[in-house]
């Protein structure tokens, strides 16, 4: 038997760290009143930043399956904060745009984030933190 240990393994560690923070972040979203998720917040970044996207775009950026997103987007667009718009180019598919509701709701959500990441890095400095996330960087191009 070798001396893997799992606790010490760096996919294990990276997914129960970002485990915690989902749960720590989508625990503070309901808290202050929120009803979405922290997937859906996600995706909502992602339409802001690239207005006009398509499901299947959100979903490669997202590293997200084509049903999820779908189904996240009809939460979304029922509440308001998205908006389809079939495409001009492909009437099979459609482009999507944040609303003004899903931009408020984008900035109202921006302090919870804030804080969970706050909490998270707590009793980490600042070179530790930027040698942390450079480290996060090269892990994940080298996945990619």
């Amino acid at each position: 038997m070798n001396d893997f240990n799992i606790n010490d393994s760096l996919g294990y560690l990276i997914g129960q760290t970002n485990s915690l923070l989902r749960h720590q972040f989508n625990k503070m979203i309901k808290e202050k009143g929120f009803n979405t998720t922290v997937e859906q917040w996600g995706i909502l970044n992602i339409v802001n930043v690239f207005p006009g996207i398509t499901q299947s775009e959100i979903a490669l950026k997202g590293r997200k399956d084509k049903t999820n997103i779908t189904r996240m987007l009809d939460l979304l667009e029922k509440g308001g904060n998205v908006k389809r718009k079939s495409s001009e180019k492909d009437r099979r598919k459609y482009n999507i745009y944040i609303t003004d509701n899903g931009k408020k709701l984008l900035n109202d959500i921006i302090p919870i984030s804030v804080e969970v990441n706050k909490q998270g890095v707590k009793g980490i400095n600042d070179e530790e933190l930027e040698k942390v996330t450079s480290l996060l960087k090269i892990i994940q191009t080298n996945l990619m």
